[in-house]
């Protein structure tokens, strides 16, 4: 027996969204493929202006470099130990805090240089 007004999918398995859930959909979807396109745009823009590829890697060496040679590990050591405040370890989390933050603030200042090394160069 059918109740009035039930749906009448109910018995064949499917569902349908709420139209909320659909539209949400439909703008991540939007919201994806224009922050896609704006992507390749300004990488394309790029390309086409950098005079050669030695700035590119000299651009992601200073600001990726640091990242991977010294924050990453360090914010990972700090990320394992947790809340831990037992003996030399406490030491060792305060030099990694400190470390993490000596190397980020010198990749943006080297990262910084070789952007207006690569801008301005003739």
């Amino acid at each position: 027996v059918v109740e009035e007004g039930a749906d009448e999918d109910a018995d064949s398995g499917s569902r349908r969204r709420p139209p909320t859930t659909q539209f949400r959909d439909v703008s991540r979807h939007a919201v994806h493929f224009v922050l896609t396109a704006a992507i390749v745009v300004v990488v394309v823009v790029a390309a086409v202006h950098v005079p050669g590829v030695a700035s590119v890697w000299a651009v992601a060496g200073s600001s990726v470099g640091l990242f991977v040679a010294f924050m990453l590990p360090c914010m990972l050591y700090l990320l394992a130990r947790g809340d831990k405040d037992d003996g030399p370890a406490f030491g060792r989390k305060a030099v990694s805090a400190a470390l993490v933050a000596a190397s980020a603030a010198l990749a943006v200042v080297c990262t910084y240089r070789n952007f207006k090394t690569v801008l301005f160069s003739s």
